[in-house]
C-alpha cells in the first residue's frame, strides 16, 4: 500500500481533524491494502473519500481522502468524533467494496463517501 499526503497551510487557531497515522493503523488493522492519496486542507471539506476504479491511465485501484480542519477550541472533540465515527464507517465502507468482485459494476465506478461537519463543531 502506498500513501501519499499533502498538507495545505492551516489558518492560526485551527486543527486538522484526523491524523494521519490514526488512517493508516485503522486501514492496516482492516486488513485493507489500497493506494491512497490524503488531502489535508482548511477549505470547507470536513471528510471525504473517493474510491478510483481501474481505468486506461491508472491500472490500479485508489481512494482519495479529504481531511478538514475545525477551530482549536473544538478540536479533541472532533477528532474523537472523526476516529471512533466515521473513521470506522468509512473503513466499512471500503472493506466492502473490496470484498465485491473485481468485475462487480460498483467496484468498476467511482464511488463517493462524505461525512459533513456536525453543527455542534461550527464554531
Amino acid at each position: 500500500m502506498t500513501m501519499r499526503i499533502e498538507k495545505g497551510p492551516l489558518p492560526k487557531g485551527m486543527s486538522f481533524i484526523l491524523k494521519s497515522s490514526a488512517f493508516a493503523d485503522a486501514l492496516s488493522e482492516a486488513g485493507i491494502e489500497i493506494d491512497t492519496q490524503m488531502i489535508y486542507g482548511a477549505g470547507g471539506i470536513f471528510f471525504d473519500a473517493h474510491f478510483w476504479a481501474p481505468n486506461e491511465n491508472v491500472g490500479y485501484e485508489r481512494l482519495y481522502v479529504r481531511v478538514g480542519a475545525v477551530s482549536n477550541n473544538v478540536a479533541a472533540a472532533a477528532r474523537r468524533y472523526v476516529e471512533h465515527s466515521v473513521l470506522p464507517e468509512l473503513i466499512a465502507w471500503i472493506a466492502e467494496l473490496l470484498a465485491l468482485p473485481r468485475n462487480s459494476p460498483l467496484r468498476r465506478q467511482q464511488q463517493y463517501f462524505v461525512r459533513h461537519q456536525p453543527e455542534h463543531f461550527i464554531p
